[in-house]
């Protein structure tokens, strides 16, 4: 049943939906994140570089911080995260 629940989790991390034009898969995964939150995102002005998470911070006036997930982490509400996968760096939405 575990490996079921983790392979389920995990599909999460290969979105087969296109990602609209103009929009970052960043952006995208922030956006779910702040929506789920309350919170309007703002894509960063074109002076600065739009695929980094403190260009989209800044510009929709919120701060991150960089957790650990610690063993279950997952059987305790953590509010919705933005995770980034090891392998390729990609962003995605875990909305709690």
């Amino acid at each position: 049943m575990t490996e079921k629940a983790l392979r389920e989790l995990a599909s999460i991390l290969n979105p087969t939906a296109d990602i609209p034009e103009g929009e970052t898969p960043l952006l995208i995964a922030v956006d779910a994140v702040g929506k789920a939150l309350g919170i309007t995102i703002h894509p960063p002005a074109k002076s600065e570089n739009a695929h980094t998470l403190d260009a989209i911070a800044r510009a929709s006036g919120f701060r991150t911080r960089r957790v650990t997930l610690t063993a279950n982490w997952w059987k305790t509400d953590c509010g919705p995260l933005l995770a980034f996968t090891k392998e390729e760096n990609q962003s995605e939405s875990l909305e709690g």
